[in-house]
């Protein structure tokens, strides 16, 4: 692993932690995936929150929806 690779996985796990302290899937159906578009409109980012049912808490993203 290069060191920009491990520098983006910490950033990741960074953000993934502070989003997980508002347990935000459960307010979210896990059916139903959201859009962040950056600004501009440049890039989107499709996200689905799974735990609201079930024990294990997990936060999806995708560039896509394929």
């Amino acid at each position: 692993m290069t060191s920009k690779q491990k520098e983006v996985l910490e950033a990741i796990y960074h953000n993934m932690m502070e989003i997980s302290k508002w347990q935000p899937w459960r307010d979210f159906s896990e059916e139903i995936p959201f859009v962040y578009e950056t600004m501009g409109g440049k890039q989107k980012y499709y996200f689905t929150l799974f735990g609201k049912t079930s024990k294990i808490k997990v936060i999806c993203c995708y560039s896509s929806m394929n």
